[in-house]
Formats: C-alpha cells, sequence, structure tokens
C-alpha cells in the first residue's frame, strides 16, 4: 500500500494528540502511550475515515497497537480501490 496512507494516518494522530508518532511504539499500546481515552479514540479514527474517504468497521475500537490499527486502515483502502 501507498506510504501516502501512512503519512496521513499519521498527520492526523499527531494533530489530535499533539505527540509525534516517532515517539509511539507501533507495537505497544497506542491508547496508553498517548494517554487516549475511548472518545478520543473515536474522534481519531473519525478524522481518518474523513481523510482517506473510508469507512473503519467497529473493531477497530479493538486495536490495541498502531501496527494493528494501520491493518484496519489498509484494509478498508484497499477495499475502495
Amino acid at each position: 500500500m501507498s506510504d501516502g496512507i501512512l503519512e496521513k494516518v499519521t498527520q492526523v494522530i499527531e494533530d489530535e494528540t499533539h505527540i509525534k508518532m516517532g515517539d509511539i511504539d507501533p507495537d505497544g499500546d497506542i491508547r496508553e502511550q498517548t494517554n487516549l481515552d475511548s472518545m478520543q479514540f473515536v474522534a481519531i479514527s473519525v478524522a481518518i475515515e474523513n481523510a482517506l474517504d473510508i469507512e473503519l468497521p467497529i473493531t477497530v475500537m479493538k486495536a490495541r497497537t498502531f501496527n494493528a490499527f494501520m491493518e484496519l486502515v489498509r484494509e478498508q483502502v484497499g477495499k475502495k480501490q
């Protein structure tokens, strides 16, 4: 998949959390690392949906790591193409 997807997702997360993704372990719990609550996680998910013109499944709420989240995002982008 295109690096553009990663760049957009990274930008949205950085804009919403004010934390640089370089400071995040992609295999660690993203919510713990960024102190996100469920509502903030939903807001980020919606912002990513809007940025990429996709619809993420509700199972995105179970994604605990950045890599798991990206897998779901890329899957949805792939379905759209």
